[in-house]
């Protein structure tokens, strides 16, 4: 850039190749031998997107890693809350444990000699545990009757488990919709349901089931023989 003929330059770097810097003392009677220093020319080094998993559950911790970088570069990680880093800041791998929100992201950037890069960022897409599911349907039934009982969709729920006493599951087990027929002999029983994912399932929701016995065959007692144009009296004992 400037200084040339002086005892002093000042050079603008072109390339990441590096180069020599040499110099002569001159005089009416020639030039001195040329005197060299080598230069080598750092960059900042962007560093490779993390790796790791990018589907999670909310809770749990996964390690993420970064590709290796030339000597005297430094990580330097940042994960957002509720995410905790747990460990590892500073070196090419880190532990993350993932909080309840539904997305996320991993980055990394590097410092050096030359400063710091721009962040590499992974983005993770967060599951929770379904919430706890509503159970609707008919609460007092009739033994021998077969009944439907639903949930509305849980947001995240990819499953539905139901557990049926007093009755039996006569349809729809794993799905929002279920069938139950209901025992003869049964005067009470519950349903209740469960939503889950690949993170696990909720606590159980119940409905408490009332079942009326099927009615007993009523007796007739009467005048069995008659003649014609009599009467008869015919009575039944009370149900």
């Amino acid at each position: 850039n400037s200084g040339q003929n002086t005892n002093s330059i000042s050079v603008n770097w072109n390339s990441q190749n590096g180069g020599n810097i040499c110099v002569t003392a001159d005089n009416a009677c020639g030039s001195s031998p040329a005197v060299c220093i080598p230069v080598t020319v750092d960059t900042i080094v962007v560093p490779a997107l993390p790796t790791g998993n990018t589907v999670v559950c909310a809770g749990a911790t996964h390690t993420y890693s970064a590709a290796a970088l030339p000597a005297g570069s430094t990580y330097q990680w940042t994960v957002a809350a509720p995410a905790i880093l747990v460990s590892g800041q500073g070196t090419s791998q880190i532990s993350v444990t993932w909080g309840n929100t539904p997305s996320g992201n991993v980055c990394v950037n590097t410092t050096g000699d030359c400063g710091a890069s721009a962040q590499a960022c992974l983005p993770v897409s967060i599951t929770s545990i379904p919430a706890i599911p509503v159970v609707g349907g008919n609460a007092v039934v009739c033994a021998g009757n077969t009944e439907t009982y639903t949930l509305n969709p849980v947001p995240g729920a990819t499953v539905y488990d139901w557990q049926v006493t007093g009755g039996t599951i006569a349809g729809g087990n794993g799905t929002a919709t279920i069938q139950v027929l209901w025992d003869n002999m049964a005067t009470g029983g519950s349903v209740c349901a469960t939503a889950g994912n690949a993170c696990g399932n909720s606590l159980p929701a119940c409905l408490n089931i009332t079942i009326n016995p099927m009615l007993a065959a009523p007796v007739i007692a009467g005048d069995a023989t008659l003649c014609p144009g009599d009467s008869g009296s015919y009575s039944i004992l009370p149900i």
